[in-house]
This record gives C-alpha cells, structure tokens and sequence, in this order.
C-alpha cells in the first residue's frame, strides 16, 4: 500500500467556480460534471479553495442567493508523487475527505477517500476483517429519544452515527446528516445570513420521524472489501454489526481511512495524531504538555503495548463561559496489543487531554491484552499491520 502513489488513483478532471458565483451554480456543475469537488478561483483567477457537494449540504443555506466564498475552504494539498498513505493522514487530521493533488504549482484534480478505498479493495486492505477496524460497543439511542437528545449525543461525543434500539434490539440507525436534513424545514421568509430553513422544536420531535430503516448491516469477520463494496451498493456511510439484533459494533469511511493512515508514520514507535476543529486554539505551551503527558504514558505501557498510534479528536461544543468554550476530548489507541477508546470534556485542551488519558490509562490496565508475552504482541502488531496493507 505505501508504494502507490496520488498520480495512480486521483481524479483528473475538475471543474472550477468564482468565488463570487452562487451556490446554485456549484450544485448544477455537481450533476453535470460528477465531480468530487470544485476548485474555487479568486478575484484574480488563481485557485483560493475548494467546494464540495458535501458542505452545501450541511450547511443549510440558500443556494441561490448564498456566494461560494461563505463555504470556501483551503484544506492541505497532496503531491501527485505522494504516497497514499499521506493522503489518508491528511484526510483524517483535517476531517477533510477530499484534498487538492498538485503537481508543482499546477491543480490536476483531486483525490478522495473514497478513491483510495476503491483502488485498495483488491489488495491486502481489503482482506482485513471488519473486526479490525470498527469501533466496539457503539452509543446508542432509543427510538423514542428526542431529535434534540441525539443532536447533543453527537455534539458531545464527536461521532456521526448512532444504532437506534428499540426494547433493547437494533430497530435502526440515524446519522448527523438525518438530524441536519430535518431540523431545518422550508422557509418563507429569510434575512440576511439566515440559513435556508426555519429551526424547529427538537425537543418535541421524536428520533423515529428521521432515522433510516432497514439498517444495512455486516458481520464482524467480513472482508472491509465486502463492507466498502456495501456502502457504495446502499448509499450509505456505516454498517451496523450485531448479533442477535444487538449492536456490538459499527464502522464508517473514517473507521475504514484510520488503519491507513496509520501506515504513514515514518517510523514503528508510538506516535500522535491530532484532529483539532478550526475553533480549538492550543498554545505551544499547552501542545508541549499534553506531548509530555502522552511521553510519560508511553514510558510506563510500551512494553506492554508494543507499538502504534495515539488519535487525538478535539472540537468545542456549547455556549462560551466567561471567554473559553468547553472542550471535548475522544482518544483511539490503536496498539499492538489491543485498542482502546476514552472521552473526556474540560475548559482546556490540555485539561480535557489530560482526563481522557487517565480514562484511557485506567482501560489499558484493565486490559487483558496486557498479559500477552512479547512474542504473541510482535506477531499480534505483524498481523495487523500486514491486513491493513
């Protein structure tokens, strides 16, 4: 995997938009073009970002009377020469599923996840059990919780789907997008820098009105292969896995991205991977101490552990309280032994690192992987690291 490059999966032809332009003039070069993106060009023709289908969506906004500029965003570029290992890490630091490829100072298109899914289906990634890469034990909802209660379930713990239970059994599944799409219904009436639909009452809309049923589900020992091909069969951007109708698990793009991303540390060693949202500022100072927390855990569990990878996922969430804003913190632990999962929420990027990593600490000990000899961890790390190739 980390021998092909950029130039051998991007898409090559793309197609570019004023930043002066309206929305509605993205939307219609979206159908005709079937492109992954829009190169957006600047008062004086030079590409300043790009647009994707994707961002009109969630946004809410009118088309038709919005400008490209309010959703233009200028995300880390890729070098067609790039291997795309870097690509995905960049994907994945940048939440950014679609990067810009270059070649010098020239735009020749853009690559996506789902192009690096799609070239890698037929190789040793696409082998991999699912068991490998989906987070366990998801959070779940009830069918009767209220669309407010999912929306702060998602705000508060960062992640995009949820398995809906009903009596305790899997009854469905709704993601951030069902929640965006319903929230907002059609307006009459709009002002300026409104978005394009009217807020209703979440509070008194139940979770069943938007969830999506039947869910598409997978079993634990299929090839991420068979669960990519899934996807793209159904439309869709997770599988449910369960038994006997209850979810042990589920997988996203981002779960499928994460293992190779992984690929592209320089080095076998522990290392860390930060997610920060655009509304997160951590001072130097702050970085050095949560590096010198993360140095001291690795010291005391590396034997233990063996190798691999620290992501960090940070954004804010909630009103601001006397100038700072609540921080929410979530760690995946990707290791050679096992992988752990903790959360944590603070006034302080370093503060909510700092519980996560205790929370994270207390789940290592806990661990029963922890009682693997050195031998049985090398050939655990092997194996993982050759299904994820």
């Amino acid at each position: 995997m980390s021998q092909t490059k950029v130039m051998d999966i991007y898409t090559q032809d793309y197609a570019s938009v004023n930043e002066t332009d309206n929305l509605s003039k993205c939307i219609n070069l979206f159908e005709e073009k079937r492109v992954p993106a829009l190169a957006v060009r600047g008062a004086n023709g030079k590409i300043v970002g790009m647009l994707s289908r994707r961002w009109i969506r969630r946004s809410a906004l009118d088309p038709s009377s919005t400008k490209v500029k309010t959703l233009t965003r200028s995300p880390p570029t890729v070098g067609i020469h790039d291997n795309i290992t870097e690509a995905a890490r960049l994907m994945i630091e940048n939440q950014v599923m679609r990067l810009p490829v270059y070649d010098g100072e020239k735009l020749k298109g853009f690559v996506t996840d789902e192009d690096i899914f799609n070239h890698l289906a037929q190789q040793d990634w696409g082998k991999a059990p699912i068991d490998k890469v989906m987070t366990r034990d998801p959070e779940t909802v009830n069918h009767d919780d209220s669309v407010a209660k999912v929306m702060t379930l998602f705000r508060e713990n960062g992640f995009s789907h949820a398995p809906i239970l009903k009596d305790g059994l899997l009854e469905g599944v709704v993601s951030i997008q069902d929640v965006i799409d319903v929230a907002y219904g059609p307006r009459k009436r709009q002002s300026r820098g409104e978005r394009a639909g009217e807020k209703i009452d979440l509070s008194g809309m139940s979770i069943s009105s938007v969830w999506s049923t039947p869910v598409v589900e997978a079993e634990r020992n299929e090839k991420l292969a068979n669960a990519w091909k899934r996807m793209k069969q159904n439309d869709v951007s997770c599988l449910i896995i369960a038994e006997n109708r209850i979810p042990i698990g589920i997988i996203t793009k981002k779960d499928l991205l994460e293992p190779i991303a992984q690929e592209s540390m320089e080095s076998r060693q522990m290392t860390l991977q930060f997610s920060v949202k655009p509304d997160i500022k951590i001072s130097e100072g702050a970085r050095q101490a949560i590096l010198k927390d993360f140095d001291s855990f690795i010291r005391k569990y590396k034997k233990h552990l063996g190798l691999g990878k620290l992501f960090v996922y940070m954004k804010g969430h909630g009103s601001m309280k006397k100038g700072d804003q609540l921080i929410h913190c979530r760690l995946q632990f990707h290791t050679s032994a096992a992988q752990f999962y903790s959360k944590a929420e603070a006034w302080s990027a370093e503060e909510a690192f700092s519980l996560a990593l205790d929370r994270l600490e207390r789940r290592v000990i806990q661990s029963k992987e922890m009682k693997l000899d050195p031998k049985q961890r090398w050939k655990h790390f092997d194996r993982f690291m050759e299904s994820e190739l």
